[in-house]
């Protein structure tokens, strides 16, 4: 959203420089988007996050480092570095925690609140975003290059997160998805249900057969009686 102003903020504002850099990024983001439907079933969904985060954090652990070294943008092959890394994070957040969180947010919560907890990840995911860009011109102007360590820290938590927390959805059915959180396979109960019901038929049809059998038997048996006498 600020793209054009952070350009400027490091050093690349004679002319319309910024605005070109801005314009080149959002031409190439739209291209990396396709990398995504053709690796995020073949990777998996966590894979494809551990990359991406790992590669964002380290790309602003670089932009952050420069920032803070060089402040007044004194130094033009720093500057080139730095919108190199810019590069990096923007086409990155393109095949990787742009449009793999929502399709992890689509998946897996229970299919009796999923359209309700969609929607409500993807209202949260906006309030953070918001609550990010909206105040980083100020944020920025007023804590300086420094400021970009916050953008690092923030990607370094979601890696972390990601890596202990988020298991890998490829490949599970949305019927099966609770069972990698440890709920129960909803898959395997209606199997199981299906197994004990017609367990329990068949003993029913025994138990009557059974009944049956003995009524005959003991009909027979009382016509023997009757004949005898």
């Amino acid at each position: 959203m600020y793209a054009t102003l952070i350009y400027k903020s490091l050093g690349w504002d004679k002319g319309s420089q910024a605005l070109a850099i801005n314009g080149i990024q959002a031409v190439l983001q739209l291209l990396i988007v396709l990398v995504n439907t053709f690796t995020v079933d073949r990777f998996g969904r966590r894979t494809l996050l551990i990359c991406g985060f790992a590669i964002q954090s380290l790309a602003l652990l670089i932009l952050s480092a420069l920032t803070t070294s060089f402040p007044d943008n004194s130094n033009k092959a720093a500057a080139v570095v730095e919108i190199a890394m810019f590069f990096i994070v923007g086409m990155t957040y393109c095949w990787s925690n742009g449009p793999i969180a929502p399709a992890i947010a689509s998946e897996i919560f229970p299919t009796h609140v999923r359209d309700k907890a969609f929607g409500l990840s993807l209202l949260g995911q906006t309030a953070c975003l918001l609550a990010l860009t909206q105040p980083w011109p100020d944020f920025n102007q007023k804590v300086g290059p420094r400021s970009y360590w916050l953008l690092f820290g923030l990607n370094a938590i979601a890696l972390i997160s990601v890596i202990f927390i988020l298991p890998e959805t490829k490949g599970i059915s949305l019927e099966r998805m609770d069972k990698i959180f440890g709920q129960v396979d909803a898959v395997e109960a209606g199997e199981q249900d299906a197994e004990t019901r017609k367990m329990e038929e068949h003993a029913m049809h025994a138990d009557r057969d059974s009944t049956t059998l003995d009524a005959e038997k003991q009909g027979a048996s009382q016509v023997e009686t009757v004949e005898k006498h």
